[in-house]
Formats: structure tokens, C-alpha cells, sequence
């Protein structure tokens, strides 16, 4: 089994050091052993590791206390550098933050067995989001492939053997005191190709500790403050360590024949896009981005064929992420369109209701869910015969719907009973808004000559409305009760 060293340094964090020690010692990995370094803190911090380092790890951890703060990257340079060599690998994980997974360190361990000597996870933060960690190509260097190895960062032990304390200063000598992730990474990483991402959520980041240097920056970008984006630009500039561990073998030899023809192959793809129309080639970068996001819209797609184009249904992704897990979508007579918002409002977390007027319609609707397995509302409701102005029409009879929505989208299904039924949707389901800002869409490709006369009576009805007849690829009228995003 491969030795971890767990490198953990914080200061004045007394509120999160104890989960932070609490998930290593869920760890299922058996030899682990804990570095802690108190950096100086003047809370209780060194009084809440210490009672759990003696409990848990009496034997198996080492604790520090500097007497003035040092920061990661000197801390590392100075302390880590004494402990490296009893062990195979060192995971990085600050004293405000947790693993995330039980199991996180034992497969890590598993991926040094394999031979690997750089491996990386992604990371969660405290507030729900996903960092944005992912794979590096292997065959060239990670400097200029962007920060995608933050947490949870680990590496082989004898990598950092050859680090002079110099990569941790500046140009003047002085320790860095900001980006230090950046500073520890990438000449680990300059030194070899045997890189390896786990594509899982194995940490969990806090951004709310009010001592992270982004919280100290009222101009921070994201997570960053301005002093960490301005180290990091001193950091890449640093000459990068000779690599002798290449991908294959101890020669960079088979790397360079490889990254040729990747780089060839790149070309090729290039190429045969370029060939394309710039516009198939965008409905195809569209088209990949909704199926990583929406798997069960290719599902529905393959079995019942699209009634969306890519840019159309981009469209509509875009105005329901807008709700969120708190919107409200009601469909009416939408049934072609209907299963792809249910795959959309199935991610988003977004309440969705389809009211459709004929029994058979509304079975077939519902049937398609069920094969996606997504649960829904979908009902059957009796068109009335209504009454506006001079316009007399039937529609569904959606009163009893006590509730108010968000976005409504109606569809065509009203052929048989003609433009009128549709003029009439907008002032009965008016009243069904909910809040200051609504939006309502009509999809009616077969209604595109009549836009432009039921926006006309539309504003009649209702003049401080924004109206828009180029929606979804020029398919639908999107009107929005105010400004549109």
C-alpha cells in the first residue's frame, strides 16, 4: 500500500479544522499520516487539531506551530520538504476544507500503484458549485494548458525532492504569499507526463472563510484575488524544471512523435470543419454542449426524432436556467416541444405543468416521459369557448390551475380551431404571471406568416410588453412582461 502524507496548513481556523481532520479520518486508505501546520493562528486552532491529532492519529501525524505566518508555499519549502522522503505521495488539503468522498485517498493510492505520478480530482465548493478541473494532454507541458488541477492536488513524494526554495519566492527573493497552489503545482508537474484526473467531486472548497485572500479583495475575480492573479503571472514565468519522467519510457523521444500526430489530427478535424459552413460547424459545438448537459434529450431525439434545432433549444435552456429549482414553466398545447422541456426542466430542477386539450394527445406526451423516465405533470383539460373583444375562440380551460408561473409556452396544437384561439392566449393567461417579470412564448412554425398580426393585437392588449418574433430561429414570439436579459 502507498504511504500518504496529508500537507495541511491553516490559520485562525477554528470553525473548520475540525471537519477538516474529521474526513481524513473516515478515510478508507489505512496509511495515512498528517503534516499540520498551525501558521500562526491566534484562535483555537492549534487546541482543536491537537485533541484530535493525539485521539486519531497519535502516532501517525506531526504538528508545527510557527511563530510567524509563513504562508503555503514556505510552509511547504520548509516543513514539507523534511517528510517527504517517508513517504509515496502528499495530498494537499487546506485546514478549512474537507475530502468528500470516504474512499478518496485509497483510490488515489491505487492510481500511484499504476504508476502514475501527478493525480487530480474536482473539486465542490461550499455553496454547490463545481470547480472546473479536468485532463491535461499529456504530451506536452502543463504550463499554457491553463489551472486544472487545484483540488484535490497530489503527487509522487520524490517530485518535490528536486524543488529549490527558489520556485516559492519571488523575483526578489521574497517568500509568495498568494497563489502558493500555483507555486507548489507546477514544477511537480514541469518534471514529469504521468499525469492522471479523476473526473469526481473527492474535495470540498470553502469560500467562505472570511480570512481567503479572495474575501480580503474587493476587486477578486471568482475565487481569486488581484494579488493571487498577479503571483500566478510571475509563477508561470519561472523557468520549468527539466521532465525525465516521460509519458513512455525515460526519453521525451515517443512524446514529441505522439504530440506530432496529435497535433496532425487536430489539424485534420480543423480542416474538415472549415470545409463545413461556419453555421454547421457552430450546430454541432451547440449540439455537443446540450448532450453533455442533457443525456436524455439524445435518448428522446434517437426514438422520436426533434421538433427543436440546436440554436432553438439553446434558446430555451438559456431563459429556464434563469429559474432555476425555484421557476415555474406551465406548457399549453406545446406537445411536440413538451418531452424537450422536460428534459431541459429535469436538470434545471424546474416545476413544470403541460396542459393539452385532446385525451390522446395528452397520453402520448405522457407516454414519452415515461420511456425517459422523467417524472411530470402532464393533464388533460376541455376547451371552452372564450370571449374577447370581437374575437370569440375555443381554448383550454386552465382556471382551475391554482397556481401562477414564470414562463408559459404555448404551442400549436390549436390548428383546428385557428389563429384565434392563439390570439387569445396572451389576455387569458395574463393573470396567470407570477411576479414583476414573466415571459410567454408562442412555438408555432406553421404560424410564422400571422406573427407579425397577433403582435399587433398583442400590443394593444398590452403595450408595455417587449416583443420579439425571431425567437428560436425565428419559430416562436417570445414576450416578456420586462427587459429581457
Amino acid at each position: 500500500m502507498q504511504k500518504c502524507l496529508v500537507f495541511m496548513c491553516g490559520k485562525n481556523c477554528e470553525q473548520y479544522v475540525s471537519s477538516a481532520l474529521e474526513s481524513i479520518i473516515f478515510q478508507t486508505h489505512t496509511d495515512t499520516s498528517i503534516l499540520f501546520i498551525d501558521d500562526n493562528s491566534e484562535d483555537k486552532t492549534e487546541e482543536i487539531a491537537k485533541t484530535i491529532l493525539n485521539r486519531y492519529f497519535n502516532e501517525k501525524h506531526f504538528f508545527i506551530k510557527n511563530t510567524t505566518t509563513f504562508g503555503k508555499a514556505r510552509n511547504a519549502s520548509v516543513h514539507l520538504r523534511n517528510f517527504v522522503h517517508e513517504f509515496d505521495f502528499i495530498a494537499i488539503i487546506d485546514a478549512d476544507d474537507q475530502l468528500a468522498k470516504s474512499t478518496a485517498l485509497e483510490e488515489i493510492s491505487h492510481q500511484y500503484e499504476s504508476g502514475y505520478d501527478v493525480v487530480w480530482t474536482d473539486y465542490v465548493t461550499d455553496n454547490g458549485f463545481i470547480g472546473g478541473n479536468s485532463e491535461l494532454n499529456n504530451l506536452i507541458s502543463a504550463r499554457g494548458q491553463g489551472w486544472k488541477t487545484s483540488h484535490l492536488f497530489t503527487f509522487r513524494s520524490i517530485l518535490f525532492e528536486n524543488i529549490d526554495e527558489s520556485y516559492f519566492q519571488d523575483e526578489f527573493g521574497e517568500w509568495i504569499t498568494s497563489a502558493c497552489d500555483f507555486a507548489i503545482a507546477y514544477p511537480i508537474l514541469d518534471q514529469t507526463r504521468r499525469w492522471k484526473y479523476i473526473p469526481s467531486v473527492f474535495y470540498r472548497y470553502t469560500t467562505k472563510n472570511p480570512n481567503s485572500h479572495h474575501n480580503n479583495c474587493k476587486k477578486a475575480r471568482g475565487l481569486s484575488s488581484l494579488s493571487q492573479i498577479e503571483s500566478a503571472k510571475k509563477i508561470l514565468k519561472k523557468a520549468p524544471l527539466p521532465c525525465k519522467r516521460w509519458l513512455a519510457g525515460e526519453s521525451g523521444a515517443l512524446n514529441d512523435t505522439l504530440n506530432k500526430n496529435h497535433n496532425e489530427l487536430i489539424t485534420k478535424t480543423n480542416n474538415t470543419l472549415n470545409i463545413l459552413n461556419n453555421k454547421i460547424s457552430w450546430d454541432i459545438a451547440v449540439a455537443i454542449k446540450i448532450s453533455n448537459r442533457f443525456a436524455k434529450i439524445i435518448n428522446f431525439h434517437t426514438n422520436y426524432g426533434c421538433n427543436l434545432n440546436t440554436n432553438s433549444m439553446q434558446n430555451l435552456i438559456d431563459l429556464i436556467d434563469q429559474f432555476g429549482a425555484d421557476g415555474k414553466i406551465m406548457s399549453i398545447g406545446a406537445s411536440k416541444i413538451s418531452t424537450e422541456i422536460s428534459c431541459i426542466t429535469e436538470v434545471t430542477g424546474t416545476q413544470t405543468l403541460h396542459a393539452l386539450h385532446e385525451r390522446s394527445i395528452a397520453s402520448e406526451v405522457s407516454d414519452k416521459l415515461s420511456f425517459l423516465n422523467i417524472k411530470h405533470d402532464t393533464f388533460f383539460t376541455e376547451p371552452i369557448s372564450i370571449g374577447f373583444e370581437n374575437i370569440d375562440a375555443m381554448y383550454p380551460d386552465v382556471r382551475s390551475i391554482d397556481d401562477f408561473f414564470d414562463l408559459i409556452i404555448i404551442g400549436d396544437d390549436f390548428l383546428r380551431y385557428g389563429i384565434d384561439s392563439i390570439a387569445i392566449s396572451l389576455p387569458f393567461l395574463i393573470e396567470k404571471f407570477r411576479g414583476e417579470r414573466a415571459f410567454f412564448i408562442f412555438w408555432g412554425p406553421s404560424y410564422k406568416n400571422k406573427f407579425q398580426n397577433l403582435v399587433s393585437f398583442w400590443k394593444k392588449i398590452a403595450p408595455d410588453f417587449i416583443f420579439e418574433t425571431t425567437y428560436m430561429n425565428g419559430d416562436a414570439i417570445f414576450v416578456s412582461s420586462g427587459q429581457k436579459d
